[in-house]
């Protein structure tokens, strides 16, 4: 999972349809509310674009990935990043705020097709997010949780395994991955692996 929030979110307003000021409306993002911080981070590499829309999206700054996607961050208090700038995943972009169309502090979280169309993708699908209001936790990139693996060759798959829950740490945050596992660690590496494909 990846989010805009670092630590503790809670996620008010799923995508799709719901009643806004009382007529059908359709929700093309989920809105988010940063818990432990306000600052708003990317989730994706890309090219910034920042903009103010005083009926709709407030402040909000775009960030366009090299496949033409777009994520959008609207209702945000303040910008930390400017126009034409590039960008990394994890780097702020602005601070949670309600500008424009907003009913409380929080940040719209959307996923756009490439080009100037409207149309929004599953940003769920894309984050890891569950699509339901409720509070959920994101802890950073699985790297950060261990202290040895810079520059390793398998540091990618590590991290995607951790994502998985497949793999994690020990307790002092290593992972020593040149040590040979034991006969244990394989057990249940395995064992972690059948779970996850069959979910028995």
């Amino acid at each position: 999972m990846v989010s805009c929030f670092k630590g503790r979110f809670r996620l008010t307003s799923p995508r799709g349809w719901r009643i806004l000021n009382g007529a059908n409306d359709y929700h093309g993002g989920i809105d988010l509310v940063g818990l432990d911080d306000t600052t708003v981070y990317s989730i994706c590499d890309g090219t910034v674009r920042t903009a103010y829309q005083a009926n709709g999206a407030g402040n909000y700054v775009v960030v366009t990935m090299s496949d033409g996607r777009r994520v959008f961050y609207m209702h945000l208090a303040s910008f930390a990043v400017t126009n034409g700038q590039s960008i990394k995943k994890g780097q702020a972009v602005g601070v949670m705020g309600n500008t424009g169309n907003s009913f409380g502090a929080h940040t719209h979280l959307e996923l756009r097709i490439p080009g100037t169309s409207g149309e929004s993708l599953d940003i769920c699908e894309y984050t890891g997010i569950p699509n339901a209001v409720g509070i959920y936790e994101y802890k950073g990139e699985i790297m950060e949780h261990f202290n040895d693996i810079k520059g390793n060759f398998a540091g990618q798959d590590i991290n995607e395994l951790c994502e998985m829950g497949i793999i994690n740490g020990n307790g002092n945050g290593a992972f020593e991955p040149d040590r040979a596992p034991t006969r244990a660690e394989v057990a249940a590496l395995l064992r972690r692996t059948v779970r996850f494909i069959t979910g028995k």
